[in-house]
């Protein structure tokens, strides 16, 4: 399992931002439920990385929607995505204004899925 990012993959990595940026959220998109907190851990790894900030900028865009659709929240994982989503907080990974996002498009997934529960 890959913990951190490597001094020898910087380079490749800002060459390459808009590639992996892209490659990263279609992972995150395309793993199976239980998968998908590694998926995430890759992007929190490059996101807090020195090239954070080359990478950051790309994501932030997508990452409400993203978080709302593939952050499979469940007791399991709750622990481990709200870590996540603090750490991001506190280190100021990401502008505040699309942390909120997250929380907001995370709030109304989450009042979606009840509501689905209650009609079947």
């Amino acid at each position: 399992r890959l913990n951190e990012v490597e001094d020898w993959m910087i380079p490749t990595l800002r060459e390459n931002t808009r590639e992996v940026t892209e490659y990263v959220e279609r992972k995150i998109e395309q793993v199976p439920p239980e998968d998908k907190p590694q998926a995430w851990h890759i992007m929190n790894l490059i996101v807090q990385s020195d090239v954070g900030p080359d990478f950051a900028p790309r994501f932030a865009p997508h990452l409400p929607k993203l978080a709302a659709r593939y952050m499979y929240i469940t007791s399991s994982t709750k622990t481990w995505y709200m870590k996540l989503l603090r750490g991001w907080w506190e280190a100021k990974i990401f502008p505040q204004q699309t942390l909120l996002d997250i929380r907001r498009e995370l709030q109304e997934a989450i009042q979606q899925k009840k509501l689905f529960n209650e009609l079947q």
